[in-house]
């Protein structure tokens, strides 16, 4: 992103712990230490301290990562970019609001994702155009360019600060597992046509934009504090259900995993409706050690 002149935070990648800890002596704090491949929360964290930063880094060295990545907390308000590509031409599919720490506020460790909405209305149309102009555009010349284009889903992670202005974190090859559903709900195409023609070459020639309905989507993720927990409640609610790794015990009644368990969608005509219902549907589902965000579209 850098060599692409891509807005992002101030950054530095080292793989000799040494270089990692003079880097973090004159950082900016909080910075947010990751691996270069962050599959979970184990390879991601925040730091407010020094001393936590230190700490944080030589475990993943000794953990053999071969690459650790520092860059400067970026505050604001955090949302991905989704466009479907062939590798040449991009179109927007929207804007979703992420939350990614674990707790109501941005507080406790930070997640890939534990709640979302969509379509973000925080996010002006003149936004997505920079992004698209500045980031996405930029991004798919530099990979022609490698002679390796890329087709599919892309999505752009960003932080929009207090001045209209964004930072790009990360991309992402694909939905996440938190906000697919909220995505896909308000998508109102034949995906199979919208992703076939891609891969035949036809999607420059039959779409100039991805229709959207007009509803709004939510999502949380329910998350377990141990395994083998029974799930109560599933056939209760009206929310779409996605599991993470539930599985059926021997009576078939869904047990949790420890950690996120499940994620609940609820569509709707507004947002403030589909938040409501979503969740009185979390209500109604229960197991021992249930823990969410209560702040999703707050």
């Amino acid at each position: 992103m850098y060599k692409l002149r891509i807005p992002t935070p101030r950054f530095g990648i080292y793989d000799k712990p040494q270089l990692a800890v003079d880097y973090l002596k004159s950082a900016n704090l909080p910075v947010v230490i990751r691996t270069d491949e962050s599959l979970s929360g184990r390879d991601r964290l925040v730091c407010t301290t020094f001393i936590t930063a230190k700490t944080f880094t030589e475990d993943l060295f000794c953990r053999d990562e071969k690459k650790v990545i520092f860059e400067d907390y970026a505050y604001g308000h955090e949302f991905t970019f989704y466009v479907v590509t062939d590798g040449y031409q991009a179109i927007p599919l929207t804007s979703v609001a992420n939350y990614k720490f674990m707790e109501d506020g941005d507080g406790g460790i930070l997640t890939d994702g534990i709640g979302a909405f969509a379509p973000d209305y925080k996010i002006s149309k003149d936004i997505e155009a920079s992004v698209m102009k500045n980031v996405v555009n930029n991004i798919l010349q530099a990979l022609q360019k490698r002679e390796t284009p890329y087709m599919g889903i892309l999505g752009v992670d960003c932080v929009l600060n207090e001045d209209n202005k964004f930072v790009t974190l990360e991309f992402r090859p694909f939905l996440s597992d938190h906000d697919a559903q909220a995505v896909l709900n308000i998508v109102d195409e034949n995906l199979l046509t919208l992703f076939e023609a891609c891969a035949i070459g036809s999607f420059a020639d039959d779409y100039e934009c991805i229709n959207m309905s007009d509803n709004s989507s939510v999502s949380c993720v329910l998350s377990a504090r141990q395994s083998g927990k029974v799930i109560s409640g599933l056939d209760l609610v009206e929310s779409d259900i996605t599991h993470f790794a539930a599985k059926k015990n021997e009576y078939m009644e869904y047990e949790t995993v420890a950690g996120k368990t499940l994620v609940l969608t609820n569509t709707a005509k507004t947002l403030s409706r589909a938040k409501k219902h979503l969740y009185e549907d979390i209500e109604v589902i229960n197991f021992e050690g249930k823990k969410c965000r209560t702040d999703i579209c707050n």
